[in-house]
């Protein structure tokens, strides 16, 4: 038999319909607690295949912004929720994905059924709503009549119009720790901002959207009382006279390096150790090795403000410094 008759008869040929394996990729959490954050950008496009490793899409939270990985191979079918998205759950299908080979074709239908699948909950709470509520108390007879709300019908619930409601004093503000960096930059008191987060938690969207003149007109004017400021003085301590950053020195004491604590309300601290001579590889020497002086430091950031990225660069050209000392004048 010849080679090419071989090669027919061990090769088997066969005809597959063509795969259409769609499946849904939900909002990741990225952290325990997260429960919505927003789509910064999407590292890929409709229909464009990616591998595991690769870079989806960058996720915005409170405190960061993080990039999503692939777990697998994959093409992404279509996109649902575009870039620059806020407020997105955690689990609400933000995307179709396939495999590579995958017959795309049906992408657009199976987005349309998810998205319509999370618009039913919402459908389904105004219908509950309009359903009156059962009278259980049996003083109430066909010949009594209930007692009408003396709220006038001119006016509405504060709680109806999303207005907020005044805190007692020494009350805690659940604000997240964007909202209250950029609310202590502008000045913009987290007592008359209205949360829409979990559990009435202010975001960084609450206080970006506040404005001065929305809640001073539905506040009561107290009659002949003073308005209490809205502030509180702090007495200064020694733990507070450091400002944003610390630096903190226990080479002098010999100690080779240690991991400092950060003194809140400061964002960062650097722990410096002490200088040892050590013996490095040096090829273009003679004997092979030379002495160097070696220091070590550490440095703790707080994520909240300072962004481990950011943090490590510091780290770096703070290194580039130390080695090259004359570099600060230029």
């Amino acid at each position: 038999m010849s080679a090419l008759a071989r090669t027919v008869f061990t090769r088997r040929f066969h005809v597959s319909a063509r795969r259409n394996a769609l499946s849904k990729f939900s909002f990741p959490a990225m952290s325990p607690t997260m429960t919505e954050g927003g789509i910064a950008n999407w590292k890929k496009k409709e229909g464009e295949a990616f591998t595991a490793g690769d870079v989806i899409l960058e996720i915005e939270t409170d405190k960061a912004t993080m990039d999503v990985e692939a777990q697998d191979d994959g093409v992404i079918a279509k996109i649902i929720v575009g870039d620059g998205s806020k407020g997105v759950k955690v689990g609400t299908t933000i995307a179709v994905m396939a495999e590579e080979g995958d017959d795309l074709s049906g992408a657009e239908a199976f987005a349309a059924e998810q998205s319509s699948e999370a618009e039913k909950p919402k459908e389904s709470e105004p219908a509950q709503k309009d359903t009156p509520p059962t009278p259980t108390s049996p003083a109430l007879t066909a010949g009594t009549e209930a007692p009408k709300s003396t709220t006038p019908s001119g006016t509405k619930d504060s709680s109806a119009a999303g207005e907020k409601k005044e805190l007692g004093k020494g009350e805690r503000i659940f604000a997240s720790p964007i909202a209250k960096k950029i609310a202590l930059e502008q000045g913009i008191p987290l007592a008359k901002v209205k949360g829409t987060g979990p559990d009435g938690r202010i975001t960084r969207e609450d206080v970006e959207k506040y404005k001065p003149g929305s809640t001073a007109a539905a506040a009561p004017a107290s009659k002949g009382a003073a308005a209490e400021p809205e502030y509180e003085d702090i007495p200064v301590s020694s733990m507070r006279k450091g400002g944003s950053f610390t630096i903190s020195n226990l080479g002098m004491f010999g100690v080779s390096h240690f991991t400092a604590i950060i003194n809140p309300p400061q964002s960062a601290i650097l722990a410096v150790g002490s200088v040892s001579s050590t013996l490095v590889p040096a090829p273009h020497e003679e004997k092979g090795w030379e002495v160097k002086h070696v220091m070590k430091a550490t440095l703790s950031a707080d994520h909240r403000v300072v962004d481990g990225a950011v943090a490590a660069r510091w780290l770096n050209a703070f290194r580039s410094y130390m080695e090259n000392p004359l570099t600060f004048m230029l």
